[in-house]
């Protein structure tokens, strides 16, 4: 997950359309060569945000891996002070996540609760950087140490 003020927004979109192909839609790491990667890498560090990870235990069963880390960056998110949170959509997901997202949130004030959004990752760029994080850190290697280079917030879910 990719965290940034809201007056950085705009430019930080305008950064990740630069590294998309000419008249591709989007930015997808499994899809793109190692140079392209690294250029991306390169454009996301000289961004102004910052970079939470949240990892879930190797031996948690993937249908709860979602759950449980969507629950943590909710908590997280209210914690820190987030506005607006966006999530690439999935639209076998997104009943479940509004409801676990309701469910962390509903005992807040509504001065601390936040927007929340599923988007496709052709509307918006800054989710090509949370992948591009995202498939650097479950990538290993090499891939995991470039991602420890943008000096990410780490959470560990059991």
């Amino acid at each position: 997950m990719v965290v940034l003020a809201s007056q950085d927004v705009d430019s930080s979109r305008r950064a990740a359309r630069t590294i998309t192909h000419p008249g591709t839609a989007r930015f997808h790491s499994v899809h793109e060569n190692p140079a392209r990667k690294r250029h991306a890498l390169r454009v996301l560090q000289s961004a102004p945000m910052s970079v939470l990870i949240v990892e879930s235990a190797a031996d948690t069963p993937r249908r709860h891996d979602r759950s449980k880390a969507l629950i943590v960056v909710t908590k997280w998110c209210v914690a820190n002070g987030v506005s607006r949170l966006v999530l690439e959509r999935d639209d076998s997901h997104v009943h479940a996540d509004r409801r676990l997202i309701r469910e962390s949130t509903m005992a807040l004030p509504d001065e601390r609760r936040m927007e929340y959004y599923h988007l496709r990752s052709r509307e918006e760029p800054l989710l090509w950087f949370a992948d591009l994080i995202a498939w650097c850190w479950s990538r290993g290697g090499e891939w995991h140490d470039l991602a420890l280079t943008l000096e990410p917030t780490v959470i560990r879910v059991p």
